[in-house]
């Protein structure tokens, strides 16, 4: 009994739970699909099959949408696109560079190249709130 106390204190210190709340913002089209895709670490950022988690929203009829995910407090960094097509993928031209709305947290602008992990980390603590703006 006092073992299983024991554990679950461990655990509730050291693992505990934060809300992360986003507000995606620019949206070009007020009724096609938010996707949202979170990393854990450099290695998995940006490729799609390796996500930690991801989330989904409707605006439904409004100039930005609201996506809330329970995560594990840490590091993590957001990659964010509008679906305009409605296909469930981020569309690219022949160099990679997307043809719908995206966005990254931290408000990253890609220049020449996709963003590193470090460029876009956030520090996800209890009720972390983010907004991140989409770029054409």
């Amino acid at each position: 009994m006092l073992s299983t106390f024991l554990v679950i204190l461990y655990f509730g210190l050291f693992y505990s739970n934060g809300e992360l709340s986003v507000t995606v913002t620019d949206l070009k089209n007020t009724e096609a699909p938010i996707y949202m895709a979170i990393y854990k670490d450099n290695e998995d950022f940006l490729n799609t099959k390796k996500m930690f988690t991801g989330a989904k929203a409707e605006p439904k009829g409004n100039k930005s949408a609201e996506l809330k995910v329970e995560l594990p407090e840490g590091e993590y960094a957001l990659a964010i696109f509008q679906d305009i097509n409605g296909n469930g993928e981020l569309d690219t031209n022949i160099l990679g560079i997307p043809k719908e709305p995206y966005g990254f947290s931290k408000n990253y602008k890609p220049v020449f190249s996709a963003p590193k992990f470090r460029d876009c980390s956030i520090e996800v603590k209890q009720d972390t709130k983010v907004s991140i703006r989409l770029l054409d």
